[in-house]
């Protein structure tokens, strides 16, 4: 199921050869036009999801089950999840200047430092050393050499791989080797998740000298929470404003 995720590609109004990332991500982010969402997100789900529809229904059932012996509540009343501005109606940012009732606080400006990044010259690099400095400033550990080396910041060019970001611990016994995979646009939102994905890094390194049994966040939920404790940090204006021009 994730390589049929991972390699689908779609036409949208007559553009061919289109993945989810960045392509259909940004059709999703800024396209206004309905019957363009809608494209892209049924064409993006024919090409991935009927294609692993077998396999998911026996991962859905068993999910069902696990919901079940839960007794977690059917839910109703749902929101067409091609109208929310993002592939996975996670979050609404993306709406939230052009749909009437969805920013809670309308007179305040948003913060955006896509076009003062792209201004600067920023890249993938500069972007993750920006992300290791805030962390230096901490006084947490620096990443590792490893790190640098065997990372991957941008999508190679005809390497099928799954652009989601996500950290990782190799479990090396020199407790050196932690990785982040990412397909880095130079955005805002792809600034926070470096810092987020770093969280977790430094998270790992705090177990590295356990033995590996032990070396998994103690609760899942709260390795996200570190992640998304750090980014919200990160997207202050009052420390946006303390980053020395590029």
């Amino acid at each position: 199921m994730e390589t049929t995720y991972s390699t689908a590609r779609v036409c949208v109004k007559g553009k061919c050869d289109l993945e989810l990332d960045p392509d259909l991500d940004k059709i999703m982010a800024d396209s206004k036009d309905p019957t363009e969402l809608e494209e892209a997100w049924v064409n993006w789900r024919d090409a991935s999801g009927k294609k692993m529809r077998n396999d998911f229904i026996e991962y859905y059932t068993l999910g069902n089950k696990a919901a079940t012996l839960n007794k977690l509540p059917d839910t109703n009343g749902t929101i067409p999840a091609h109208l929310l501005g993002n592939m996975w109606a996670q979050q609404w940012s993306n709406i939230m200047n052009t749909v009437p009732g969805v920013d809670p606080y309308p007179d305040v400006t948003t913060i955006d430092v896509t076009a003062e990044l792209v201004k600067q010259g920023y890249d993938a690099k500069k972007m993750f050393d920006l992300s290791d400095k805030f962390f230096g400033d901490l006084g947490l550990d620096k990443m590792t050499q490893t790190f640098w080396d065997k990372s991957v910041i941008e999508k190679k060019p005809n390497v099928e791989m799954v652009c989601h970001a996500s950290a990782w611990d190799f479990y090396a016994t020199a407790g050196d080797d932690f990785r982040i995979k990412q397909c880095t646009n130079i955005n805002m939102e792809d600034l926070i998740t470096i810092h987020h994905e770093m969280g977790h890094i430094e998270y790992f390194m705090q177990y590295k000298t356990q033995p590996v049994i032990y070396r998994d966040g103690a609760n899942a939920g709260f390795h996200e929470a570190i992640g998304d404790l750090l980014a919200l940090s990160v997207s202050t204006p009052a420390h946006l404003q303390k980053i020395p021009e590029n």
